[in-house]
């Protein structure tokens, strides 16, 4: 990549940060059981099992490291399992949205 697109780029991400904002996320705790030789969780975890940002960065390499021993049949205990969804998008789902209506700039040549 080019200096001056690069340079390009990071302007135009700029500009989006400025209009859009950064996007919004909300963090939980969600516990696997292990249960009948399987692990288990909660479908409704959203109500029950929010926690704060610092609490999610705390756990979340342990929680990715016994989600793959789980799944790799390793773990056989309970664990928790720390998930992050995004609740407002921001500047680059927006930009992306912006780039995808943009209209064919191709000329032809």
């Amino acid at each position: 990549m080019s200096e001056e697109l690069a340079a390009a780029i990071e302007r135009v991400a700029e500009l989006a940060r400025a209009e859009y904002g950064e996007p919004e996320y909300k963090y939980y705790a969600v516990p696997q059981s292990w249960r009948k030789g399987q692990h288990w969780s909660s479908l409704f975890y959203e109500k029950d099992c929010e926690i704060n940002e610092e609490t999610w960065l705390a756990n979340k390499d342990q929680s990715d490291k016994d989600a793959h021993a789980a799944f790799m049949g390793k773990l056989k205990r309970s664990y928790t399992k720390y998930r992050k969804n995004l609740v407002a998008p921001a500047w680059r789902e927006k930009l992306i949205e912006a780039i995808k209506e943009l209209p064919d700039l191709d000329s032809g040549a």
